[in-house]
């Protein structure tokens, strides 16, 4: 099975920069985004729902300075082509490569990306709260405590809280991830 390196997926070669990648990413992404084809038949949303994995996996690791180090060597590793003169005994004809799709889709080390705790947490914080709130809310109501229903209340609002202050923090890190 064939498979689609990263910079094939963003269409840029792999000598490109930065703002390259970036405007490759964020131009496709713009195309193939599933909001954009919500009115779309399911195998045409499906298709668009697969073509925006790959482009979020290949952004996710080409924008980052040390995983494209890392992946630049993998593909070095696993590329069949030779790197010298000499002829390794494959037979060279003149045609073209074999047109890749899709869904031959396969990244090296695709779906191995392990996210930190620290991230976990800050991902289930406003679920937390949230459930903690109800928690609060429903026995504080069925004890009469008063002071229950106000912990549900400073609950609620720390949830929601969250739920904004969370994602700008992961934008202004990813951010500074980006300009360094």
């Amino acid at each position: 099975m064939l498979r689609v390196t990263h910079y094939e997926v963003l269409g840029v070669s792999r000598s490109a920069g930065k703002d390259e990648i970036r405007r490759a990413y964020v131009t496709l992404a713009r195309t193939y985004h599933p909001d954009f084809h919500t009115s779309d038949d399911a195998a045409t949303k499906a298709e668009s729902e697969r073509r925006m994995q790959a482009l979020n996996q290949a952004w996710e690791v080409l924008s980052d300075p040390t995983r494209r180090r890392n992946y630049d060597l993998e593909l070095a590793v696993s590329d069949p082509a030779p790197r010298s003169g000499k002829s390794n005994g494959a037979r060279r004809t003149n045609q073209p490569p074999p047109q890749r799709s899709w869904q031959s889709y396969a990244a090296p080390g695709a779906g191995a990306t392990q996210r930190s705790f620290r991230s976990k947490i800050a991902t289930l914080a406003p679920l937390v709260f949230l459930g903690c709130a109800v928690l609060f809310f429903l026995t504080g109501l069925l004890l009469r405590t008063g002071s229950l229903v106000r912990l549900a209340m400073v609950a609620l609002v720390l949830g929601l809280l969250s739920f904004v202050v969370l994602p700008l923090l992961a934008m202004s890190e990813s951010r500074r991830r980006e300009v360094r």
